[in-house]
């Protein structure tokens, strides 16, 4: 949003074009991860009774990933809004993400690794 305000201040585009991509890239993302989380917290462990299993958990996630590169906003902010979506609705299991924690490490650094280098 600071990247928004000082682009719109040097003229660089429009005010109304600067902050609407703004608005789209934050708001875009939110309502991805809303979107998205919903039915992950539906279906997850319901395809086959009982806990999740690693590739409902990561084919949401890349799912969630591809979409938001298509829709052009903030793939970091669309998963952990769905994230948090699917922690809070999903109560018929214990834990959501326990299919994930044996492989959370290297997706984790390979994340932060691609986050920070396209300058998110």
């Amino acid at each position: 949003m600071i990247l928004s305000i000082a682009m719109a201040i040097t003229g660089a585009h429009g005010v109304t074009e600067v902050f609407a991509a703004g608005i789209w890239g934050v708001g875009g993302a939110i309502i991805l991860g809303i979107l998205m989380g919903m039915p992950m917290a539906n279906l997850s462990g319901r395809v086959r009774p009982g806990e999740p299993t690693l590739v409902e958990a990561l084919g949401f996630v890349f799912l969630c990933a591809g979409i938001s590169f298509w829709m052009e906003v903030s793939f970091l902010l669309s998963s952990m809004v769905m994230g948090v979506v699917v922690v809070n609705l999903a109560k018929h299991h214990a834990r959501p993400f326990n299919a994930i924690e044996g492989i959370e490490w290297p997706f984790l650094t390979l994340f932060f690794v691609l986050s920070g280098a396209s300058g998110l």
